[in-house]
């Protein structure tokens, strides 16, 4: 993907993916939106480079929890060869988006197989997402669902033309433009 895709990029935007793994196909089935999206984090910037903060479960990944990488890695990770680049239309504080998503990772915060909304100290991806954007002062516009005995938030919201302005980024040729 071109380094010019990413000039539209703001600290503290959101990018979508579908991951690799059989957690991610999963998610994508049981939490449906039209690009099977399964995985998202927040983007921001270190050193002139593309940061993506997010969170990954220990039963798949070698570290459990919130994780700081490269954007090329993330996007190495995606299956299905779309993107999504979301942009909140509505004002925040971008400075602190940044700031609460740094702090979530400092913290070395653990992800929430108990999928548990309320509590902090345990995040699943959504869940993460969703938090930093409480605690930088938005509203929460975050849309979630009954699964089993668990209320998840899932990535419907994030379709909301409202809220969010979408970019899809595709990574490959095979991918509609």
């Amino acid at each position: 993907m071109a380094e010019s895709c990413f000039e539209s990029f703001r600290e503290g935007d959101i990018i979508l993916r579908k991951g690799d793994s059989w957690l991610s196909g999963f998610i994508a089935r049981a939490l449906p939106n039209p690009y099977k999206i399964s995985h998202g984090g927040i983007l921001v910037k270190s050193e002139g480079k593309w940061l993506v903060i997010h969170t990954i479960s220990g039963q798949i990944s070698n570290i459990d929890g919130i994780r700081s990488e490269p954007l090329e890695r993330f996007l190495d990770k995606a299956s299905g060869g779309v993107v999504l680049h979301l942009s909140p239309r509505f004002d925040v504080d971008r400075r602190e988006l940044t700031a609460r998503a740094k702090y979530y990772l400092q913290q070395k915060t653990p992800f929430d197989m108990e999928y548990d909304l309320n509590t902090h100290d345990k995040l699943y991806c959504t869940e993460l997402i969703r938090t930093v954007y409480l605690d930088a002062g938005a509203e929460d516009i975050f849309s979630s669902q009954k699964v089993g005995n668990k209320t998840i938030l899932d990535f419907s919201g994030f379709f909301d033309e409202r809220y969010w302005e979408m970019t899809p980024l595709f990574l490959d040729k095979k991918s509609p433009s």
